[in-house]
């Protein structure tokens, strides 16, 4: 016996944020709160945790948020020894959360792909001296 059911709220569209950026709520109030506080670019970026995986997220203020990482006021990276291992600036937020996305897809599926992005990055860093 299988019943069937309804919902009355099935006018209303539900997004899944990483399924959908562009037009997300979420994404759509990024969108105003950057263009209000001109925001100019976008980051993404990865850390290490003791004895956790990658943190991958992103942020239009790299420096900050990393500060909040290291306080301890990050949920997910508090207690945990957080340390900058890559980041990159992308110029709009929907491009910087299809990459984020594409990384922590990447990341679940083939961590060793992770792990070589991340000493290509330092290997950079290393030449700039």
């Amino acid at each position: 016996f299988k019943q069937k059911f309804t919902n009355k709220r099935s006018s209303k569209k539900s997004y899944n944020y990483f399924d959908d950026e562009i037009n997300s709520p979420k994404a759509k109030m990024w969108q105003a709160s950057d263009k209000k506080n001109k925001v100019e670019a976008v980051y993404v970026y990865i850390i290490s945790r003791q004895n956790a995986p990658y943190y991958i997220g992103h942020t239009a203020d790299l420096r900050s948020r990393m500060m909040e990482h290291r306080d301890g006021l990050v949920k997910s990276t508090k207690n945990t020894n957080p340390r900058l291992l890559y980041f990159e600036k992308f110029s709009e937020r929907k491009v910087a959360t299809k990459y984020e996305k594409d990384l922590k897809l990447l990341n679940s599926k083939n961590p060793r792909a992770i792990r070589k992005i991340i000493l290509e990055f330092q290997n950079h860093i290393d030449e700039l001296g």
